[in-house]
């Protein structure tokens, strides 16, 4: 019997569009500094049938700390995938590298607990926005494109 989770490495590989903007995405975080939203991935089976998962998209900016930040993408409340940094991670490839790294999943086990990968061009992240921009670089989030900051103050929007 297949595991709910066999759709993962799918999900992972296919582009994910979402269907807020980016300055929505910045105002749900709010002074919270939390992000936390549900949305649906569709895709296709090895058999040609089509599947639609309800994925959770969390992410964690409270800290002034780019470097404090972290995202997840959860299926059935299980982390799948993520971005976040430590000070030495021991990727799956044998690279030891120091700073941000991506969660990888392994399928043997269900778990992206241990498998890591080093994201050495991930970048310096001084905002949130260019951390939000690059978190759905990487994991393959689409965001809505343009759209202006309904409630923008001048110097405010991103900080």
């Amino acid at each position: 019997m297949l595991s709910r989770f066999s759709c993962v490495p799918t999900i992972r590989a296919i582009h994910k569009p979402c269907d807020l903007k980016l300055w929505q995405v910045i105002d749900h975080i709010g002074a919270s500094g939390r992000f936390d939203y549900c949305f649906n991935v569709t895709m296709l089976t090895g058999l040609g049938d089509v599947e639609v998962r309800t994925i959770r998209w969390c992410m964690n900016l409270k800290s002034t700390r780019p470097r404090d930040w972290s995202t997840a993408l959860l299926l059935y409340n299980l982390r799948f995938d993520g971005i976040d940094w430590e000070g030495v991670v021991d990727d799956h490839r044998g690279h030891r590298c120091s700073g941000w790294h991506r969660h990888i999943w392994d399928s043997a086990i269900d778990s992206c607990q241990k498998m890591k990968e080093c994201l050495d061009g991930f970048g310096t992240h001084q905002t949130k926005e260019r951390f939000i921009r690059d978190v759905c670089s990487v994991l393959q989030i689409g965001l809505v494109e343009g759209g202006e900051y309904e409630n923008a103050q001048p110097g405010m929007l991103f900080n």
